[in-house]
C-alpha cells in the first residue's frame, strides 16, 4: 500500500519526476510537480523538492500497525499524519487531533462527494476571484503556445493543438457550472475573495482560521513550504508568491473585447453581484440578459481573434464542433438565468 502511495504520488516526494499524480488536479501537463513551483524552492528559485521517501515509509507503516483493516477515510489520514512526522518539525508533528488542511483542487464531482461522504463535516473554502480577469488570465495560458504552433506546423487538418486552442473558451462555461453544482448546498461551504487575501492579509487570515477553527500563527503569512520560500511560475507573471497582487492589478481586456465583457459580466452578475465584483444595476442585468441572447448565437470578439490566427486552411468557423459544443452550453446556462435570474448553487462569502 505505501508502494502505491508513494508511486502514485511521486511528484510529491521528488519535483525531479515528471509523472502526474492520479486525478487532474492541474488538467493536461507535461511536468506537473514544475508547474506547481517545487522546482524553484527557495531565495534564488533554485531548489528543488527531495524527499526521502524511506522515512515517509517507516512512519506509515508504524502508524499502520494499530489497525485491523484500513480503508480510504483512514489511509488519507495515515498520509497526513506520516507525512507530518516524517518532514515536518516536531512539535506539530505530535500533536493529537489535528486539523487536516487539505487542497482539493479540480476534483470531479465524484471526488468532492466522496470526500464529503467521508468527512460530512468539513469546511469547504473556494478562494474566488473577479471571475473575468480569472477567465482572461487562465486563458492566456492556453494561447502562449500559438505562436510555436504555427511555426511548426502549416496545417490546421489533424491537429488537435489548434482545436484546442480554439477552444479555451469552454473555460468559459467550466467556470459557470461551478454554479450549478448541488455540493455548494451541502455542508458548510464558503468563499474568500482572493482581493482581500491578497490585499488585506492580516485581517482575511484572522477570519479564515477562527472558522476552520486554528490559532492564528506567523507563518500563515509566510510565502513557504517546508519552510523554503515558495513561489508559482506562470505564463503570465513568473515568481508568484502569496501575496504578491501582479495577477490582480491586470486590467480587463487583455483578451476579451468590449461586447465579451459585457456578456459575460451579465452571465456572471449574480456571482459578481454577490462578492461585489460589479457596480451593474440589477435593473441593468435583467436588461442584459435579453439582449446578450443573439450574441450566443455568434462568435465571441476572442474567438474571432484566435480563428483568424490559425492556418489558412481551416474550415468555416461554424463547422468546428469544440465550437459548437461551447456555445450550446452557453445557451443551455443562459437558459437557466433567463428563468431564475440567478444560480441555483452559488458559493455563500465568508463574512470577513
Amino acid at each position: 500500500l505505501v508502494d502505491k502511495i508513494c508511486s502514485y504520488f511521486e511528484p510529491q516526494f521528488n519535483a525531479h519526476s515528471k509523472k502526474n499524480v492520479i486525478g487532474e488536479p492541474n488538467g493536461d501537463t507535461e511536468w506537473f510537480a514544475k508547474n506547481l513551483g517545487f522546482t524553484q524552492l527557495g531565495e534564488n528559485h533554485s531548489e528543488v523538492l527531495e524527499l526521502d521517501q524511506n522515512k515517509f515509509k517507516s512512519k506509515f507503516l508504524d502508524l499502520s500497525q494499530t489497525y485491523d483493516e484500513i480503508d480510504s477515510r483512514i489511509c488519507f489520514e495515515l498520509i497526513h499524519e506520516a507525512f507530518d512526522k516524517a518532514f515536518r518539525i516536531q512539535e506539530n508533528s505530535s500533536r493529537k487531533g489535528k486539523t487536516i488542511f487539505y487542497h482539493l483542487h479540480n476534483p470531479t464531482y465524484f471526488e468532492r462527494a466522496n470526500f464529503h461522504y467521508h468527512y460530512p463535516d468539513n469546511k469547504s473554502l473556494f478562494i474566488v476571484r473577479h471571475p473575468i480577469q480569472m477567465l482572461e488570465s487562465w486563458m492566456l495560458t492556453d494561447l502562449t503556445s500559438l505562436p510555436s504552433l504555427l511555426k511548426e506546423n502549416s496545417s490546421f487538418k489533424d491537429n488537435y493543438d489548434f482545436i484546442k486552442i480554439l477552444n479555451c473558451g469552454s473555460k468559459i462555461a467550466h467556470s459557470l457550472e461551478y454554479f450549478l453544482n448541488p455540493l455548494n448546498s451541502i455542508g458548510n461551504v464558503r468563499g474568500i475573495k482572493l482581493e482581500e487575501l491578497k490585499r488585506n492579509p492580516e485581517k482575511t487570515l484572522k477570519t479564515i482560521s477562527k472558522w476552520i477553527g486554528i490559532n492564528e500563527n506567523i507563518t500563515l503569512y509566510e510565502s513557504t513550504f517546508m519552510e523554503k520560500r515558495f513561489s508559482r511560475p506562470s505564463s503570465n507573471f513568473n515568481n508568484i508568491e502569496g501575496f504578491d497582487t501582479q495577477s490582480i492589478d491586470v486590467p480587463l481586456g487583455r483578451l476579451f473585447g468590449k461586447k465579451d465583457i459585457i456578456i459575460l459580466e451579465t452571465l456572471f452578475w449574480p456571482f459578481m453581484k454577490m462578492y461585489e465584483y460589479t457596480k451593474m444595476t440589477e435593473e441593468r442585468f435583467l436588461e442584459n440578459i435579453q439582449v446578450i441572447r443573439p450574441y450566443l448565437d455568434e462568435p465571441f470578439q476572442f474567438e474571432i481573434e484566435i480563428y483568424k490566427k490559425l492556418p489558412s486552411d481551416k474550415p468555416d468557423i461554424s463547422e468546428i464542433n469544440q465550437y459548437n459544443e461551447f456555445h450550446k452550453e452557453l445557451i443551455s446556462i443562459w437558459e437557466i438565468l433567463n428563468e431564475t435570474k440567478t444560480y441555483p448553487n452559488l458559493i455563500k462569502p465568508l463574512v470577513i
